[in-house]
């Protein structure tokens, strides 16, 4: 239970080495590093990936003591897929360097180009808001929430300037007090997170509640091109963004499902194709 004593000694490399692999969707890139005099042979990399050599297509390119090798694939890599890659290279002190690393391809959401809309009115910018509380508590699940919004059960919340608790809004950011939280707050200093939080429509309730709400909130987005985006969802508790406009088509994107106090998800959406996309946040 007890460790002491200990010697650690760091001894310079006397020969070049490998740094790291980096890997997103689609790309990984393999940086060498030089030592001394020695130098990676830039012109002896080589590199497979999954057992197929891909040398043929790396971009090469060095500054300072540092050679970096980028591969671009031909097709997205599967979703949280995971790969192997070979390296090997030679050095001008006559050494060869050889690793095996791994990488798991980022996880993302992939939004076909199918789920676009046709002649979306772009007059009307902003976002639909449904609100609902209850009587009752409520889980901080998915599942359960979606069931709140679906069954018949009183709705306590304040439906004053809605439509059948649904409003039209420009912004969404909201607290159920109206105090500053989240990635945007009421900061003072002029920056462009310096957004003042208003309270969430319909709360307090009618019985002067601020718990047990579930929203839905449906806009779409305009993706000006194909290719990777990244989202981002502050929420105390659990969210879920799903982008279409039918349940049986609808692709999931991004999700908390529990409890936890403010606090932001990011998660990477692939659209095939540019368009004005419908996306609903529970």
């Amino acid at each position: 239970h007890h460790v002491d004593n200990l010697r650690l000694v760091t001894e310079l490399a006397n020969e070049p080495i490998i740094t790291g692999l980096e890997a997103t969707a689609d790309s990984f890139s393999v940086t060498f590093r030089d030592i001394g005099l020695a130098q990676v042979l830039t012109d002896t990399i080589t590199v497979s990936l999954d057992g197929e050599d891909v040398t043929a297509a790396l971009e090469v390119s060095k500054d300072g003591e540092f050679t970096t090798v980028n591969y671009s694939a031909p097709t997205m890599f599967a979703s949280g897929s995971d790969h192997v890659v070979e390296v090997r290279a030679e050095t001008s002190n006559g050494g060869v360097l050889t690793a095996s690393p791994s990488f798991t391809a980022a996880t993302y959401a992939t939004v076909p180009a199918g789920l676009a809309l046709s002649n979306v009115d772009t007059s009307t910018p902003g976002f639909l808001m449904y609100v609902k509380q209850s009587t009752a508590g409520l889980a901080n699940s998915t599942a359960d929430r979606l069931a709140h919004l679906a069954d018949d059960s009183e709705n306590i919340a304040d439906d004053w300037g809605s439509e059948d608790y649904t409003w039209t809004l420009e912004l969404i950011n909201f607290d159920q007090d109206g105090n500053p939280q989240g990635e945007f707050r009421d900061l003072g200093d002029g920056s462009s997170q310096d957004v003042f939080d208003d309270f969430i429509p319909g709360i307090p309730g009618l019985e002067g509640g601020t718990d047990n709400i579930t929203a839905m909130i449906d806009t779409v987005v305009r993706i000006p091109d194909a290719g990777f985006y990244t989202f981002g969802f502050n929420s105390d508790d659990g969210f879920l963004t799903t982008a279409g406009n039918d349940s049986a088509d609808a692709v999931k994107l991004g999700e908390f499902n529990g409890g936890r106090g403010a606090s932001t998800t990011a998660y990477q959406v692939y659209f095939e194709a540019a368009g004005d996309y419908p996306m609903q946040s529970l």
